[in-house]
């Protein structure tokens, strides 16, 4: 079911209830409400919310309100997820590379994880000639269910070129920050991931190997370096060299990471898409990780 009215007379308003997409700007954060690992993992489109919400647009402003219900689909065998989720942004944009926006967001979870979590965002880009910078910073607040204090830090900040040359060739370099805990302090620095979105290859299962595996979007330190081109129309090619490292190693030792260092793994994925019309694409994807020093004291020596 779903009801909706949009722009309520000359007010840029609009207010949408039921079963809807939600994405909050690039989907770093919020835009993925149905994560059934059977049902809708990877690609497969379902990732709606069951949610009120409401839009305003006047010229390069705009703003979202919305609440929504949790899925218990979200957690994984044995942990669900219970109660609420919702948020509020606000917001300057033109274009693609001029953007701005403030946004606050809280879930409340009855379910087994039993938290209050809160966290504000501020994303911004700014373009010039060809080039791009953007990112997006998340401070991350509240309580778990034993009134241990949360306060972690995750974000991602990228650099993008794209040529005018024949084929649009591009090259981007992206560094993402997931906070570990500090188990020499009471409160739990540990960043929690929240409803990202699969948007594209390593966008923000980062790393797409070591994101469906080891590396949660939490405990790590990301560089990631991709190169795009599109020799024949609606054929692209993409090549991304991604090196993870583990932020204090919370996540996989007792005591942080000692002398096994930050290193966990290198992973090179080469990409190839294809468009097949209007509604209908081909990806084929190739990957490689090889593990460094936390990983090998942690999980094996093994090549993926």
């Amino acid at each position: 079911l779903l009801m909706g009215v949009s722009r309520l007379g000359d007010s840029g308003l609009s207010f949408v209830l039921g079963r809807q997409e939600i994405v909050v700007g690039d989907g770093f954060l919020v835009g993925d409400g149905y994560a059934h690992e059977t049902a809708a993992l990877w690609n497969i489109p379902l990732n709606f919310y069951d949610a009120l919400r409401a839009d305003f647009a006047r010229g390069p402003w705009h703003a979202l309100v919305f609440g929504a219900r949790l899925s218990p689909s979200y957690g994984g065998e044995g942990v669900s997820m219970k109660g609420q989720i919702g948020g509020a942004e606000a917001g300057w944009k033109q274009g693609d590379d001029r953007e701005v926006a403030l946004a606050y967001f809280l879930a409340h979870d009855t379910g087994d994880a039993d938290a209050d979590m809160h966290a504000v965002s501020l994303r911004g880009a700014a373009g010039l000639r060809g080039f791009r910078l953007g990112g997006e910073l998340v401070k991350e607040f509240g309580t778990t269910g034993d009134d241990t204090d949360l306060r972690g830090y995750g974000g991602h900040l990228e650099l993008t070129y794209k040529s005018p040359l024949r084929g649009e060739p591009y090259a981007q370099v992206q560094y993402l920050l997931f906070t570990g805990d500090d188990p020499g302090t009471e409160a739990d620095e540990t960043y929690y991931p929240w409803q990202y979105r699969w948007n594209d290859w390593s966008q923000w299962y980062v790393a797409d190997l070591m994101a469906s595996t080891q590396v949660f979007n939490t405990d790590a330190r990301i560089w990631k370096l991709e190169c795009g081109w599109t020799p024949l129309e609606n054929t692209g090619v993409r090549l991304l060299l991604h090196r993870l490292d583990l932020d204090t190693g919370a996540s996989f030792f007792d005591d942080g990471l000692g002398e096994v260092g930050r290193g966990f793994a290198d992973e090179a994925d080469l990409v190839v898409d294809q468009a097949l019309g209007e509604n209908l694409s081909l990806w084929v994807m190739g990957g490689l990780a090889t593990p460094r020093a936390a990983a090998k004291a942690a999980v094996g020596d093994a090549t993926s």
